[in-house]
């Protein structure tokens, strides 16, 4: 599966509570970014309410992609912890 097709798809925690859906892939600017960041892309996820700001998922923290959902590897509570809220953690993305 490509990376873009998985926009549109559910995320979930790895204690099976929905996140929100893949609204975005972002890309490595340069490949200096990948060694970096020990990652190559970012999925962003927005609430399904569109109440909460993004999260932005680096690839290490997915645990599976299926046919209907992404599964991150972490639990729900660990999100704020993750600083995956904080859109500077893909800055050098596009």
């Amino acid at each position: 599966m490509t990376l873009d097709r998985m926009r549109g798809k559910t995320v979930s925690t790895a204690d099976e509570r929905p996140i929100g859906v893949v609204a975005d892939v972002l890309h490595p600017v340069d490949t200096s970014d990948q060694a970096k960041h020990g990652g190559e892309y970012y999925l962003v996820v927005e609430s399904a309410a569109g109440r909460t700001p993004p999260v932005y998922v680096p690839e290490q923290a997915v645990r599976a992609v299926e046919p209907d959902r992404v599964i991150r590897g972490t639990a729900t509570d660990e999100i704020v912890r993750s600083g995956w809220n904080d859109p500077s953690s893909a800055f050098r993305y596009r």
